[in-house]
């Protein structure tokens, strides 16, 4: 598994949500559109809309495509079942946002092995433990777990209050 150590927790939670789509629509081409959908999603060409529609912009051009079941884009017809890059990322980021609505910063303690630094989140009636710089995590007990801040609110309130280390000691 790699690691990429500078990873924010929304990146953690688009890229495992791209794996668990690339687990359900494996083909080669569905693969690749999953991955220039993650890419459109972490470089700031997805809105979602309150409809629950999304407009996400063209990596080529100045345009955009209106995503609301369908996509205006010319792969959407050769797709196998509409399945563009746009489709992908306005999913991958609707599953984004749920995890991260429901992560916690959290020290992983497993039986044997060292304690691991990540972020959890409740999935069905297990949770799920992501470590720190992974895009991949495990199902785990919540008794392994120690919860921190609740990500959403934590990134909200650092944001917030800026750098507070400089704030207080004057840095």
């Amino acid at each position: 598994m790699t690691s990429l150590p500078h990873l924010t927790p929304f990146e953690q939670a688009v890229r495992h949500s791209a794996l668990e789509a690339m687990a359900r629509y494996d083909s080669a081409a569905d693969t690749a559109r999953i991955g220039r959908a993650v890419n459109l999603i972490l470089a700031g060409h997805v809105t979602l809309l309150p409809t629950g529609e999304a407009d996400v912009r063209s990596q080529t051009g100045h345009s955009s495509y209106h995503v609301n079941g369908a996509c205006q884009c010319p792969d959407f017809a050769k797709a196998e079942a509409g399945r563009c890059k746009h489709r992908f990322s306005k999913a991958i980021l609707k599953r984004a946002h749920r995890i991260l609505a429901s992560a916690w910063y959290a020290t992983y303690s497993p039986t044997l092995g060292a304690e691991q630094q990540g972020i959890a989140f409740a999935q069905g009636s297990d949770w799920m433990f992501i470590p720190e710089g992974q895009t991949a995590g495990w199902p785990c007990d919540q008794n392994a777990l120690v919860l921190g801040g609740n990500v959403a609110l934590a990134d909200a309130q650092h944001a917030a209050d800026g750098n507070l280390a400089a704030k207080v000691c004057g840095s």
